[in-house]
């Protein structure tokens, strides 16, 4: 779906034109009777939905969406077997947003907190056949974590997708926020993105 969102700007900014004084300088302007035209009263801009406050205790994490979330359960394949992942998930117009978490990470031995996070970072990159825009290391909640941005989808229809991701022992917490890369990054994607807390 196309979003309106650049015509409708467009179409804001036409009555605001200033066109200058078009009087002819050597012909008296004609007088005009002294008439008070009704003020014109600006179209309402619609109104955003408050966002919703989300947080889950098994999970142990919070968050915000722009709207309710729909939740599945994913059985996610590795190499050290099958591993579940809990994803919940907002689409809206041209735009998704998405909170992982995956449980009792599979690992042979100790992890080690760069590893896990460069994996998932190359597994998200990977998996929708993207390419890596951008990478901080950062911590929220003092735990480690990454700042993501990939960009992905085909050449004619570009997708930017922010991320963070957060570990904590053997639990992986991902946001996820995807748009066309033709849409500036906008408030609510850096609100998704850093709504997520680890309790």
């Amino acid at each position: 779906m196309r979003s309106l969102a650049l015509p409708l700007c467009l179409l804001a900014l036409m009555p605001g034109c200033d066109r200058g004084d078009t009087t002819p300088r050597d012909v008296p302007a004609t007088p005009t009777p002294d008439v008070t035209a009704p003020a014109l009263t600006p179209p309402a801009q619609p109104t955003q939905p408050a966002w919703i406050a989300f947080s889950s205790d098994k999970l142990g994490f919070r968050t915000e969406f722009p709207a309710s979330p729909r939740n599945e359960t994913m059985k996610v394949p590795t190499a050290l077997g099958e591993m579940e992942m809990q994803v919940f998930v907002v689409e809206q117009g041209t735009r998704a947003y998405m909170i992982s978490v995956s449980e009792n990470l599979p690992s042979a031995q100790p992890l080690v907190v760069a590893n896990v996070l460069d994996g998932a970072r190359d597994g998200a990159v990977a998996n929708i056949q993207g390419r890596l825009v951008s990478e901080k290391q950062i911590t929220v909640d003092d735990l480690p974590a990454r700042r993501l941005e990939i960009a992905a989808g085909p050449l004619d229809t570009p997708l930017r997708v922010e991320a963070v991701l957060i570990l904590r022992d053997r639990k992986l917490y991902q946001a996820l926020m995807v748009a066309p890369a033709s849409e500036p990054s906008r408030p609510d994607a850096e609100r998704f993105i850093t709504a997520l807390h680890v309790l």
